[in-house]
Order: structure tokens, then C-alpha cells, then sequence
């Protein structure tokens, strides 16, 4: 039996010397090949712009419907423009509410705390989980973990402050205003 030499062709199928040598035997798999590749890094580029746009599109015609009713005059409870820029009919459909303004405020920066809280723990979660495969992988830490971990961290030391200070202050009542001066007593 002669012995293959290393300088002949490759005539395993599926196996090819080069790319172009690829492309000339089989060029509508390179072609599969090239729009395959394009769609899967594209289809997330392009769900990206869409939601962006659509984000920037919704804003404008919030602000242009805030604007035509500026220039009637008409000026909107804040109910009615968180209910419009949140999409929730059920608050709009409710009527106004009776909640003096700084408890709106206070909700919504609650709000805001548990959000903190949130992000927290999930990029917190995720560096964990890139420090722990890494660790197991070559025995080192993962950087871009580390930082993800001590981010969540950052996150959840934020929430613990923030939601702190906002129970204080609802233990204790607001301050009366001071009495206005009357009649002086005969």
C-alpha cells in the first residue's frame, strides 16, 4: 500500500485546505455559512434599535401631547402624567388620588430603593457565578467577575442606606407649620 504523501489534498469530505479552496468547492455552504453568521450578530443589533427607537418615539409624543396642552392652558395632575408615561389606564380611570404629594414622593423613591436592591443582587449573582466557574476553570478569580461582584455589592449597601434613611423619617410626623400670629387678647 503506498503511503499518503502530506503535501496531496485533503479528500476527506467537509475538510478543506484553505478558505479559499473552501469557498470554490462548496460555495453555497460558505454562502449559508456567511448569512448565518450575519444573522445571529445582527438579530440582536437590530432588536436593540427597535426598542430604542420605539423608547424615543413613545417619548416624543408624550412630550408633544404635553406641549399642545400647555399651549391651551390645560395643565395635567401629575397622576394623570405618571399614569400616561407608566401606561397604566387603572390610574387614570381611579381619579386623582388624596395623598399629599411628599408620601408620592416617598413611594416613588421607595420605588427607586428597591430597584437599587434588584440590580444588586443580580449583578452581584452573575459576578458570583463568573468568580466561581473561573475558579474552578484555572483555580483564579475572573476579572470582569470580581468587578460585577463588588458592583451588586456597591448596589445592595446602597439599598440597605437609601431604605434606611426613608423609614426614618416615616416614624416621625411631619413638623405643623407655626401658628399664624392673631388678634392680640384684650
Amino acid at each position: 500500500m503506498p503511503a499518503a504523501s502530506a503535501s496531496t489534498a485533503s479528500t476527506v469530505p467537509g475538510e478543506y485546505d484553505s478558505f479559499d479552496a473552501f469557498v470554490a468547492q462548496a460555495p453555497w455552504v460558505a454562502a449559508m455559512v456567511f448569512g448565518v453568521t450575519i444573522v445571529v450578530f445582527l438579530t440582536p443589533i437590530l432588536i436593540i434599535a427597535l426598542v430604542i427607537w420605539y423608547k424615543m418615539r413613545k417619548n416624543r409624543m408624550l412630550n408633544e401631547t404635553m406641549i399642545r396642552l400647555a399651549e391651551k392652558g390645560v395643565v395635567p395632575p401629575a397622576e394623570a402624567l405618571e399614569a400616561v408615561a407608566g401606561g397604566r389606564v387603572a390610574a387614570l380611570r381611579d381619579g386623582p388620588s388624596t395623598a399629599p404629594l411628599y408620601e408620592n414622593a416617598r413611594a416613588l423613591r421607595k420605588g427607586i430603593a428597591w430597584s437599587d436592591l434588584r440590580k444588586g443582587i443580580f449583578a452581584g449573582a452573575v459576578g458570583l457565578g463568573f468568580v466561581f466557574y473561573s475558579m474552578l476553570d484555572d483555580g483564579s478569580p475572573n476579572g470582569v467577575g470580581l468587578v460585577l461582584l463588588f458592583v451588586g455589592l456597591g448596589y445592595i449597601v446602597l439599598w440597605y442606606f437609601e431604605d434606611r434613611r426613608l423609614a426614618a423619617p416615616a416614624s416621625a410626623t411631619p413638623p405643623s407649620p407655626p401658628a399664624p400670629p392673631g388678634p392680640p387678647s384684650a
